[in-house]
């Protein structure tokens, strides 16, 4: 069997990283724009990432069947039409119904891209899912940096969702007629397999420690470059945090790919859990700008194996043909964690403050490693694939 190619896998992380670069760093000139506070900025994302787990729910339950194609087309080319109508809002309630938006398309792009990603690990018998991680990190680095530079020339959150939208659909195209990986078939007892590749002990382990995860993430995402930004930074720094965590995040998926084929994925998670959790209360305490900024970049570094190897282990552990299923509940439970973290942290922060508010992240690290001691994987073997 010839190793099947993965170029437009590549590709689809990486639109997937770009978008949330943008999105993150624009948000710093949004808020001020639409004069929103705290609690209305994490409210919105919390209310687009709640729309998202609902096609979650659904992509989940019919990816293997119709295939990954129609799901990433169609997530992609509704991604591009929410960014474009982001970029005319006017008020909250526009941007509140412009997430929502997003949300119900951006979702199942991240299941389509996870799904072909573990289609490839089947397929080539061959860990792959943290480098395909890589060009999202890869991705969101090149859309904060962009940002942070456009944010200095003055070219506010209008224009880059805009652009945006359109590069998003551009993708939608190439998927529609690029060359994917090639899913395994489905087992016969479909019912029966779908019920057991979710109760499977290491698919809910790997679900915790993604939930965890993003609960962490969504926190910084959403309120990082504002924090600095309110803190008396200026915009260069508050987008150059984002591009510096997603930057470290990307070299560490490309040295974690390397290292494991000689290190346990169990110690990757322990340890990679426990550095993210110290260099972020590091960068809350850190007396500088500049310093915040390398902290948070070993942040980035540290936390960049945590979701693919939870997605790899999910794939894995699932029965033949139901690794999109698999896959599917990790990322609609792991959404969740997207609903709460905004909302909470945005409460948090009204009431106590955006330093408050980040260091909650720090809390959800150290669980992480807690739980990584658990994880057992067995080695990885070809199946019998068909075209998806």
């Amino acid at each position: 069997m010839t190793r099947p190619s993965g170029a437009l896998v590549a590709l689809c992380f990486a639109m997937l990283g770009f978008h949330v670069g943008v999105r993150a760093v624009q948000f710093s000139d949004l808020v001020p724009a639409l004069g929103l506070t705290p609690g209305e900025l994490g409210l919105a994302s919390s209310a687009g990432v709640l729309a998202g787990i609902a096609t979650l729910v659904v992509g989940g339950l019919v990816i293997d069947r119709l295939g990954r194609r129609p799901v990433l087309v169609a997530g992609f080319a509704g991604a591009g039409a929410a960014f474009a109508a982001t970029s005319a809002v006017d008020s909250f309630a526009h941007f509140l119904g412009a997430s929502v938006a997003l949300g119900l398309s951006i979702s199942v792009v991240d299941l389509g891209a996870n799904a072909v990603a573990s289609d490839y690990e089947r397929t080539a018998g061959a860990h792959a899912m943290t480098g395909f991680h890589s060009w999202f990190s890869l991705g969101a680095a090149a859309g904060a940096a962009s940002c942070a530079v456009g944010l200095a020339a003055g070219i506010g959150f209008r224009p880059a969702f805009l652009a945006l939208g359109l590069m998003l659909a551009a993708t939608a195209l190439a998927v529609a007629f690029g060359r994917l990986p090639q899913a395994a078939r489905t087992s016969p007892d479909s019912g029966e397999a779908e019920r057991a590749s979710i109760l499977a002990p290491l698919v809910l382990l790997a679900t915790a420690v993604v939930f965890l995860c993003f609960f962490g993430d969504g926190i910084l995402e959403t309120f990082l470059s504002t924090y600095l930004r309110v803190d008396g930074h200026d915009a260069v720094l508050a987008g150059g945090v984002l591009a510096a965590f997603h930057a470290a995040s990307w070299g560490g998926r490309m040295a974690f790919q390397r290292a494991l084929a000689r290190v346990k994925e169990r110690t990757i998670l322990v340890i990679a859990g426990a550095v993210a959790s110290a260099a972020t209360a590091a960068g809350l305490s850190a007396p500088a700008g500049w310093a915040a900024v390398a902290c948070f970049a070993v942040v980035g570094f540290a936390l960049s194996p945590i979701v693919p190897l939870g997605m790899s282990v999910a794939g894995r552990a699932a029965p033949p043909g139901l690794s999109g299923r698999a896959v599917g509940f990790v990322t609609s439970v792991g959404y969740t964690a997207f609903v709460l973290s905004p909302f909470t942290a945005g409460a948090v922060a009204d009431r106590w403050g955006l330093h408050a508010a980040v260091a909650l992240a720090a809390v959800t690290m150290a669980a992480v490693a807690a739980l990584g001691s658990g994880v057992r994987v067995e080695r990885r073997s070809r199946e019998r694939v068909r075209r998806g």
